[in-house]
């Protein structure tokens, strides 16, 4: 069915019942772990080691990360929303650049 979205907690709020991951099972920071890092789960941080400083295309991320396009999609999202990575156009996804690694 449809549902108006005026903002993007309506995306969030419909989207949070679909996450593959609970808040409950991210793994806690390292120390000296970058500060972005502490909120990340398992799945959203083998995306992210995934992307790189260069676009990589969702279908290429898919394989390589061994995930099914749906929870992909859902953690592409919230990595997205949170800033850590960008949509460059052609479903293709590169860190933000704050976040590249050294």
């Amino acid at each position: 069915g449809a549902k108006l979205v005026q903002d993007v907690n309506d995306i969030v709020e419909e989207l949070a019942a679909h996450l593959p991951i609970a808040p409950q099972e991210r793994p806690p920071a390292k120390p000296g772990a970058a500060p972005w890092a502490s909120g990340l789960t398992r799945e959203e941080a083998c995306v992210l080691e995934a992307i790189g400083a260069y676009p990589v295309h969702v279908d290429n991320l898919a394989r390589q990360v061994q995930m099914e396009a749906g929870p992909l999609t859902a953690v592409l999202i919230q990595l997205e929303l949170r800033g850590i990575i960008r949509q460059e156009p052609g479903h293709c996804f590169v860190r933000h650049i704050d976040y590249i690694e050294e």
